[in-house]
């Protein structure tokens, strides 16, 4: 195994390095930032849910399913295994017909594992947003920022995504461990949001997963923080809005 992690690492690495040029589908998001107004980034959003709600309602319905077939399944192994361990003294016979449960279990619970794997990897993919073109911005400016030819363009980006941000829009600043950011994207976008002489004040939610953490500051402050049945943060958003002459940074965590 250390090997085969090993084997995929280097390349991972050596893809990464073979990354000359923006893709089509982010050089058409770098344009709608840079060149579009704000009215028609809220219209992609939408046109992107309204993708997104084709599939999103019937994938959650297999997922749901698939849980229960494996949970089922499951406690049917469980039962077996119990059954198994308390009859030791029963005929050959009946050991044969609860082995051959018990695989039959067992392999049918590992079909229903994989399919629950699937139907997430399907969601994934559908999960087209603006922020997630922002992650991908953010990626490729720490990897190679001569991939922006020039200087400006990255500027023009940040000052977008500045004013995004005091509209309500939220950056995705963490992803998983380890928990730093060391983005000079980000860097460049916190330095293009005015602010008073008064340092800002901070602001974040501490809660259980699936709280309605987001929900609150999206109706509080009237941030856009995503939020959907069953879908839980990941990492940590920011978003900025101005209240008055104050100042005030706003983070949506994980549970």
């Amino acid at each position: 195994p250390q090997m085969e992690v090993q084997y995929r690492r280097d390349d991972l690495i050596r893809q990464l390095s073979n990354i000359t040029i923006i893709n089509r589908y982010t050089v058409f998001f770098i344009n709608l930032l840079t060149k579009c107004s704000y009215i028609e980034i809220l219209m992609t959003e939408k046109y992107l849910e309204k993708w997104r709600a084709q599939f999103e309602s019937t994938l959650h319905e297999q997922s749901r399913k698939a849980k229960n077939e494996v949970s089922k399944f499951s406690s049917s192994i469980k039962q077996l295994e119990e059954h198994l361990k308390a009859n030791k003294n029963i005929s050959e016979a009946d050991k044969i017909v609860l082995w051959q449960a018990l695989h039959d279990a067992q392999s049918k619970f590992d079909e229903q594992r994989k399919l629950v794997t699937e139907i997430d990897t399907k969601l994934t993919n559908i999960d087209l947003t603006i922020g997630l073109f922002c992650d991908e911005i953010m990626a490729l400016y720490e990897l190679s920022p001569t991939l922006f030819n020039l200087e400006s363009l990255i500027q023009d980006i940040a000052k977008m995504l500045a004013n995004l941000m005091l509209k309500g829009f939220a950056i995705h600043i963490l992803r998983g461990r380890p928990l730093h950011c060391h983005s000079n994207l980000i860097k460049k976008i916190i330095d293009c949001i005015p602010t008073a002489k008064q340092p800002p004040l901070v602001l974040t939610v501490i809660g259980e997963q699936s709280s309605a953490k987001s929900s609150l500051m999206n109706a509080t402050f009237g941030c856009n923080f995503r939020v959907s049945a069953g879908r839980c943060t990941i990492g940590m958003y920011m978003s900025v809005i101005q209240w008055k002459s104050k100042t005030i940074v706003i983070f949506d965590t994980q549970g």
